[in-house]
């Protein structure tokens, strides 16, 4: 069994309730099983779209069960973060219209705020450099036809580029 299918609650898995460790365990382990192993590192949508739901109904649960910031919160972030720019390269890559490209760009950096105004004042800064960079390639590619001057909001102010 597949813990896709384990997750669609058929059979008698529905007698286990939703918020039940067992699936937060699996949707966990899903999110950092698409795009990393060899049978999930797929750049399509639909496989992107998953990750990124799985991502959400993993925030859902946890901010249920124990609500409030936390650092695997802010990796979890992270991932929806990273498999959005990967959606977002697709979408460039197969021509979807330039408006709606922008428009999921702008969805993606608001998708940043939190964790990094989390983790600025984290000894060790880097999750949130990663973070950072990743939303930069989003920015970055904002129809890359045009000219434009970049204002990196999530630059620190001593940080030179």
């Amino acid at each position: 069994l597949s813990f896709e299918k384990l997750l669609s609650r058929k059979g008698e898995w529905k007698q286990l309730p939703v918020n039940s460790q067992l699936f937060l365990d699996m949707r966990y382990r899903l999110i950092f099983i698409y795009q990393y192993h060899k049978d999930f590192y797929r750049t399509d949508d639909v496989c992107l779209k998953s990750k990124m739901n799985h991502c959400d109904e993993w925030f859902k649960l946890t901010e249920s069960l124990f609500p409030g910031r936390s650092y695997s919160r802010a990796m979890i972030e992270f991932e929806k973060i990273n498999a959005a720019v990967s959606l977002m390269i697709w979408m460039q890559a197969t021509w979807k219209p330039t408006a709606e490209v922008n428009l999921f760009i702008g969805e993606i950096n608001k998708m940043g705020t939190d964790p990094v105004n989390m983790l600025k004042d984290e000894e060790d800064q880097s999750l949130n450099n990663m973070i950072k960079q990743t939303l930069m390639v989003a920015l970055e590619s904002r129809e890359a036809g045009k000219t434009r001057v970049l204002i990196n909001q999530w630059a620190d102010e001593d940080e030179e580029w």
